[in-house]
C-alpha cells in the first residue's frame, strides 16, 4: 500500500514554507505596537523608530543618517525627503512622531 505525500516534490514543499514565513513575519509586523506618545524625530534612537508603523530598521537609519547629514528636522513633513517614506506613510506616521521646536541658542552677553 503506498503513502500518500502532502506535497508532491521538495520544491512544492518550499513553497509551502516560504507562504508560511510570509505569512509570520506579516502577522509580526501588523502585531508591531505603535508608541504610547509622539516620538521626536530630532532625538529618537534606532530603536525607537522603528517602533513606528511601518519603519523598519533600514528606514530608521536613513532618518538617523539624514538628520547626522542635514541638522535637525524642522517640521514632520520634512520625513518625505526620507527614501522610502511616502506621502501615504507619512500620514499613518503623523499621529506618533513629532518635531520639537530647537532649543534657543544661548545669549552672550555683552560688556
Amino acid at each position: 500500500m503506498r503513502t500518500e505525500t502532502k506535497y508532491r516534490s521538495p520544491v512544492m514543499a518550499a513553497c509551502g514554507l516560504l507562504a508560511a514565513c510570509v505569512l509570520l513575519v506579516s502577522f509580526v509586523s501588523a502585531q508591531k505596537k505603535p508608541p504610547a506618545k509622539p516620538i521626536d524625530v530630532n532625538t529618537a534612537t534606532l530603536e525607537q523608530l522603528q517602533q513606528l508603523p511601518g519603519i523598519g530598521p533600514s528606514t530608521a537609519k536613513a532618518i538617523v543618517q539624514f538628520r547626522e547629514k542635514s541638522g535637525p528636522f524642522e517640521r514632520v513633513e520634512d520625513l518625505l525627503a526620507i527614501h522610502g517614506i511616502s506621502k501615504a506613510r507619512l500620514e499613518k506616521l503623523r499621529p506618533y512622531v513629532t518635531v520639537a521646536a530647537p532649543a534657543p541658542k544661548p545669549q552672550i552677553p555683552r560688556s
